[in-house]
């Protein structure tokens, strides 16, 4: 007794299937694609919106400034008399230099203090790192008035409350948190096989951290595509000593 076999599909037919699928992939493909770009120009007016309409106020007349309802078309007229007003005012613009210089000092102090922590953290094992390491993140869990209070109070018994140093300090006792921990990821994506190649080749260890490591992690911390997380896709080269 012989069993019917169903026939089996023609290229064409195979062909035909294949292109419908390929179609189908290539359309949920362009819909997600669409929807992240969506998404990111939403978010991109979200954040540029604001700013817009601060510098359209700014860069115009007061009595527009000051009129109601607002115009619909922004930077009509067009003026620098409201800037004028604004930095005309008393205390602004050295209100503006002790800004860049607190923040100055704090990029410094942060960096100088938190890439040690942030290098022995991921680098070497000892007991009680991941405590040191939830300790560093639990600190973000308090709000900012609770952590700069004790700050105040210690910065007044020194006398040296209501100063650029005194504020610079304070800016960078709470942003070492984050630093540390930002630092110590850039660390940890950079292979430590480079510092002992540098070793093997006679450079000395603080020169095989120069050469090795920090030459890749100020590429990592630079603003360009490549950031912390894609350091592990990069070839390295062979440190020179």
């Amino acid at each position: 007794m012989t069993t019917a076999h169903p026939p089996a599909p023609s290229g064409a037919q195979v062909s035909a299937e294949m292109a419908r699928v390929r179609g189908q992939a290539r359309r949920r493909l362009l819909l997600g694609r669409a929807f992240t770009y969506l998404v990111g120009i939403l978010l991109a007016l979200w954040v540029l919106a604001p700013i817009w309409l601060i510098a359209s106020m700014a860069l115009t007349t007061p009595e527009t400034v000051r009129s109601y309802p607002k115009g619909v078309l922004p930077f009509i007229p067009f003026s620098f008399d409201t800037m004028s007003f604004f930095l005309g005012s008393y205390g602004i613009v050295p209100g503006l230099i002790n800004s860049v210089v607190v923040a100055l000092i704090t990029l410094t102090l942060s960096t100088l203090i938190a890439a040690p922590a942030g290098y022995a953290t991921s680098r070497y094992l000892f007991r009680g790192r991941d405590a040191f390491r939830l300790a560093i993140l639990a600190v973000r869990a308090f709000p900012v008035v609770i952590l700069s209070i004790p700050l105040a109070v210690t910065f007044i018994s020194l006398g040296i409350y209501d100063q650029v140093y005194s504020l610079a300090l304070m800016h960078t006792a709470l942003t070492l948190p984050t630093t540390i921990l930002v630092i110590g990821s850039v660390f940890a994506s950079i292979p430590y096989e480079l510092e002992e190649a540098a070793q093997v080749f006679g450079c000395t260890p603080l020169k095989a951290f120069r050469r090795g490591c920090c030459r890749w992690c100020c590429r990592a911390l630079r603003p360009q595509p490549s950031s912390p997380s894609s350091c592990r896709g990069t070839r390295f080269s062979q440190p020179q000593c």
